[in-house]
């Protein structure tokens, strides 16, 4: 039973992109899939599942490049095409925004859902999209891949504010102490 999970372990993928600065594990059972990439300019990873496990078709992951940091502003649903819904994913020690949204299509009715990850310098959308009857499974996928995915983020994590905070408290202090002590100084000898 271990060596198996080891065996599974070693085989998942790993990916990772320099000029973008993140790295993840592909879940296991997804290969390459050049078509997804070749879908938009902006998509630059894609894979799929190498057997579809639903008859409607085969689950897709895509990274898509957004052009831009993310600030900490909420999406609201006036920003969403008709049918999607926000909702809020995990990544790091941040709730990152998530779209969820159905479509039609030939095969049968489509899920889809978007991770919007807060990366420096560029923020990026991890989606995932697969048939309706896979969107339990999708969820599941998602949070597994937002766990193994790093990157540099350009939000401050928690433990980063208080650190940037006590820093300029204390050099705030140090300034105040300093030009106690130079008053100090000029009232002492002007008394002199």
């Amino acid at each position: 039973m271990l060596a198996h999970l080891l065996l599974a372990v070693l085989l998942q993928a790993h990916a990772s992109n320099a000029q973008l600065g993140y790295e993840l594990t592909v879940p296991d059972g997804f290969v390459d899939f050049p078509d997804g990439r070749a879908s938009s300019p902006d998509v630059v990873e894609c894979w799929t599942e190498d057997e579809a496990v639903s008859t409607q078709g085969a689950m897709v992951l895509c990274i898509q490049r957004m052009h831009g940091v993310l600030g900490r502003e909420k999406l609201s649903g006036a920003d969403l095409p008709v049918g999607s819904q926000l909702t809020t994913l995990r990544w790091r020690d941040f709730d990152i925004a998530g779209i969820r949204s159905r479509a039609e299509r030939d095969e049968g009715p489509l899920f889809v859902l978007a991770a919007q990850v807060p990366l420096k310098p560029e923020a990026v959308q991890l989606t995932y999209a697969g048939p309706a009857d896979q969107e339990a499974r999708i969820d599941s996928l998602m949070q597994v891949t937002l766990a193994s995915f790093q990157g540099k983020s350009n939000w401050l994590t928690s433990a980063e504010r208080s650190e940037r905070i006590g820093k300029s408290v204390g050099i705030w202090i140090t300034i105040a102490f300093a030009a106690g002590v130079v008053w100090y100084m000029r009232k002492r000898r002007a008394a002199a």
